[in-house]
């Protein structure tokens, strides 16, 4: 029986939430914080949370009601700080996209998303540092699983730019695991660990 899911398009919503509470759900990892999909006709996110929560604040840390646990996609900022970093970007992306590119070249100001078929792997290694620095409990990969062959999506296209995704996913995965001693976990070993953390998280 599935334990987790992941909306097509970003279109999770509240009657989801609840549909997935009846089916005995225990997390979802939907949400893309910092990222306004809404330009595609999709949801904005850019003000969601990036640290794992439970989406019923009544919920939180009670066990004895059903809590949906939701785990972004780890995106950030190269600015620590990633709320005053948020607040800029939205700005900026508001009324000339075309700056943020500029801003990123010249390293003042970049949003990362975690996933080998956005970013470079030097990216991806930065973000985790941030990330452990933050003390964040949780880092969340996200790629399609098609792309694991040629050609599984437009978002890989072609066997060059296979190679280099692949090449980004052993690479980013050998510097969790052997370089900064991560642990994989899947979603519903990590609600059991979350929903034991102090409230802090």
């Amino acid at each position: 029986m599935p334990l987790s899911y992941k909306s097509g398009r970003y279109g999770i919503d509240m009657n989801q939430i609840k549909i997935l509470r009846r089916l005995d759900y225990k997390v979802d990892i939907s949400i893309t914080p910092f990222i306004n999909h809404s330009m595609d006709g999709g949801p904005n996110f850019s003000n969601m949370p990036y640290i794992p929560y439970f989406v019923s604040e009544q919920d939180a840390h009670n066990k004895t009601q059903k809590s949906i646990l939701e785990i972004p996609l780890s995106v950030g900022f190269t600015r620590i700080n990633f709320k005053n970093s948020a607040k800029i970007f939205n700005f900026i992306e508001s009324i000339s996209p075309k700056l943020l590119g500029v801003l990123a070249k010249f390293n003042i100001l970049e949003r990362i998303i975690f996933s080998p078929e956005k970013e470079s792997l030097k990216k991806m290694k930065k973000l985790i540092d941030i990330y452990l620095k933050k003390k964040i409990p949780i880092i969340h990969l996200q790629f399609h699983s098609q792309n694991i062959i040629v050609d599984g999506t437009p978002y890989v296209k072609g066997e060059k730019n296979h190679k280099r995704f692949l090449q980004r996913l052993d690479g980013i995965l050998d510097y969790a695991i052997n370089e900064k001693h991560l642990k994989s976990v899947s979603c519903s070993e990590f609600y059991d660990i979350f929903k034991n953390l102090p409230k802090a998280f």
